[in-house]
């Protein structure tokens, strides 16, 4: 199921795994809360007597509220499928707890073992039987709390008696009445599982480990448990005769409710507490014999929260930071978070979480590892210039911005390397700040660089000097703040010099800042591509004509204010992982990612393109049968190729093997800016031209024509430096078949 899928309140946010099978963590649409979203449809989910019966038991689960069990909160059914609604609970499973540290101490066991069976006792004192209990579905949180999971398999009981839902739990933790008969069960057959449970916990394994499940049920049914110091030589007679009693063969001879369970544990538990001394001179006895079984009683319990919440802790909440990206809000946001989690599977996590910080712009992807420690990534998104600040001092490995470094803090960087060496600054993905406005304002469809620039310095100030109309309409200005990467490249190439009107509302979050401009109707504001959401972008003239932000006009960098995300690392990184991860990151699975959220990725594309009205006449014959590649190849100002180009080489190359593009001949037209005179840019394009050709065909790539056109066709106003930036490239076209 896609990420942001909306079932019924839910939305979509991952896939999770607790008890048993898949589960989904959603957030409720209005609440803005999470929970676990699990389906639960059979085939006969059509027929209305199962449908009626599932509404009904389902109410029933919902009112199983107490701290060991797992709530459901809601049921629905939407496409024909049933959906039960639990808490959302930050827990492991038992059995990955038991896997990794094998045998508990005794404290602990018992610990949880109390825990489990108060809240079964609440359960069964509602009729319900669970019937299904295995370590799977016993799910422990940090503070060594405990949940019970997983009452699909529950009997439950109304005026008409026990009714089934599933089909059974487990072969080795089901008793062997259940294996019988898995319709005539009491709450003694869950004591049986929760006696498999403890001996587990003690022995670190089951004692009964079959080849089958035939052969497990079997071996249930007729075979003696083995006694638990056989295996456990240190276990003390009275805790094996406990767990012996909870594993009779016969019902009747077993602990007969929860609650006896629960004495008999609490009794060995101060068994094995000190012989208190004598109270002190001047205290009466009947004091002390009043209060003694409170006291000694609060101390076990807190003696026992604590050594079961560490010893939770010391496991699933053990785990190594091995990378962190900090800056760009831009790319923190929900880009490297997605990067982050896939990179940590890569590295063997079986599922990950994030781990909110001291503010949302902080977060924590721990990926959670089978029998080692966990690994992590730590995510600071504080803005694009923290990224060299933190670089400077140490405290972060990869530097994330939405604008290029500057030459300042190059300079700051200089004992890491050269941080516009292709070793230190990684192209991640290209973006463009769209100039966004409420939707309800369509008499602006687009506006020039110098309109854009009067508004956010505030030089215009009322929308009918924009669009013509009577005044009366008070621009509104909406901005991200000061040391955001997405205000640095509107600075720079929107307002120059001029200062961003006071006025303004500044945010560091991208999200709201286009929530507020969709609700106002005066508003205008600027943000990355991504967050244009239900506001609307509006088309910006930079040149000869007006484009819109979109994912072919960011891609070649034509639109005004495209811009590249970038990532950078030291030239040398102290840690293998850093190159991993900027591997990944620009691999074609880190690419999706980039697309899934909303950026335009360095994918190589081919798509029909309209050509200016400007157009030189021999152009227009060579692409009148061609498609345009969804790239340009750019220069630094010694005329080499940068780094972004140099890895456009061979990602064109790879493209040109798939089916889409395969056979394709390639057309190279090379463009200039202005600044020198004709013949000297028509020979500059060329000479641009001439290098990129030699390029693929050293890599086998047959070049159909190359041709330089000088300063023609500029798609960028030749009188800033990012407009001559835009106006020098190389474009590529394929012929069609």
């Amino acid at each position: 199921m896609e990420k942001g899928t909306t079932l019924y309140k839910y939305r979509i946010a991952y896939q999770a795994h607790y008890g048993e099978g898949t589960l989904w963590v959603a957030e409720h649409i209005l609440l803005g809360k999470q929970f676990l979203l699990k389906p639960l449809t059979p085939a006969n989910a059509a027929d209305q007597t199962w449908r009626d019966r599932f509404y009904g038991e389902a109410q029933l689960l919902a009112q199983l509220v107490h701290p060991n069990i797992l709530q459901a909160t809601d049921f629905f059914e939407h496409d024909h499928k049933f959906w039960l609604v639990l808490d959302y609970y930050e827990g492991a499973a038992l059995d990955r707890i038991i896997d990794h540290n094998g045998a508990f101490p005794v404290g602990i066991a018992l610990h949880y073992t109390s825990r489990l069976l108060q809240g079964l006792d609440f359960a069964h004192g509602k009729g319900v039987i669970h019937r299904g209990l295995k370590p799977s579905n016993i799910l422990v949180d940090r503070k060594g709390g405990l949940k019970i999971a997983d009452f699909g398999v529950a009997l439950l009981k109304d005026q008409t008696g026990h009714r089934e839902v599933g089909q059974g739990g487990e072969a080795a933790f089901m008793s062997p009445e259940q294996i019988l008969n898995p319709r005539e069960v009491a709450p003694q057959s869950d004591i049986y599982a929760v006696g498999m449970l403890l001996y587990s916990m003690l022995a670190g394994r089951v004692p009964v480990e079959q080849r089958s499940t035939v052969a497990t049920l079997l071996s249930q049914l007729d075979d003696t448990v083995p006694d638990i110091r056989d295996l456990v030589k240190d276990i003390p007679e009275p805790l094996a005769m406990l767990v012996h009693r909870a594993l009779e063969k016969d019902p009747a001879k077993r602990f007969q409710s929860c609650q006896e369970f629960l004495v008999a544990i609490e009794a060995y538990r101060q068994s094995l507490l000190p012989k208190p001394e004598l109270p002190a001179e001047g205290v009466s006895d009947s004091w002390w014999r009043r209060r003694k079984g409170a006291i000694i009683g609060s101390l076990l319990g807190s003696l026992l929260m604590a050594s079961g919440a560490g010893y939770y802790y010391h496991w699933i909440n053990s785990y190594d930071v091995v990378l962190r990206l900090h800056g760009s809000n831009t790319i923190g946001a929900a880009l490297a978070p997605a990067l982050a989690e896939e990179y940590l599977k890569k590295a063997g996590a079986i599922r990950t979480r994030r781990l909110l910080g001291s503010n949302h712009e902080e977060l924590l992807v721990e990926g959670i590892m089978e029998r080692k420690r966990n690994l992590a990534v730590e995510i600071k998104a504080h803005g694009s210039s923290t990224a060299f600040e933190d670089m400077a001092n140490g405290s972060c490995d990869i530097g994330m911005s939405s604008r290029r470094i500057k030459e300042k803090e190059v300079k700051a960087l200089a004992p890491l390397g050269a941080m516009t060496s292709r070793t230190s600054e990684h192209v991640l993905a290209l973006d463009g700040v769209a100039v966004i406005v409420n939707s309800a304002n369509a008499a602006v469809s687009s506006l020039t660089m110098a309109t854009v620039k009067g508004i956010f310095s505030g030089q215009i100030g009322d929308w009918g000097k924009v669009t013509g109309a009577k005044a009366g309409s008070p621009i509104k200005l909406y901005a991200r703040d000061d040391k955001s990467g997405t205000y640095d490249t509107f600075k720079s190439l929107v307002l120059g010099d001029d200062k961003l009107a006071k006025t303004a509302k500044r945010f560091e979050d991208s999200n709201l800042l286009s929530t507020e401009v969709a609700a106002d109707s005066n508003g205008i504001g600027f943000i990355g591509l991504p967050y244009i959401k239900s506001a609307r972008a509006v088309a910006i003239s930079g040149g000869p004509q007006a484009i819109l932000p979109n994912a072919f006009t960011v891609a070649t960098e034509d639109y005004s204010l495209a811009r590249r995300l970038y990532l950078y690392t030291a030239s040398q990184p102290g840690s293998q992982r850093v190159k991993e991860f900027i591997e990944f990151a620009l691999s074609p699975a880190g690419q999706e990612l980039a697309e899934k959220v909303g950026f335009v990725p360095l994918t190589v594309k081919a798509t029909a393109h309209q050509l200016p009205a400007n157009a030189p006449d021999s152009y227009r014959r060579f692409v009148q049968d061609a498609e345009r590649l969804s790239l340009n190849f750019k220069f630094t100002g010694d005329g080499l190729l940068d780094n972004k180009a140099v890895r456009d080489l061979d990602r064109l190359v790879k493209a040109l093997s798939t089916r889409e593009l395969q056979g394709r001949q390639i057309l190279l037209f090379g463009f200039t800016d202005n600044e020198a005179d004709p013949k000297s840019s028509l020979s500059v394009a060329n000479q641009r031209v001439g290098q990129v050709a030699q390029e693929l065909r050293q890599r086998g790539v047959v070049i159909a024509a190359a041709e330089g056109y000088g300063a023609q066709m500029p798609v960028a106003d030749n009188g800033s430096r990012e407009g001559k930036q835009r106006n020098n490239r190389v474009e590529v076209w394929v012929t069609k078949r």
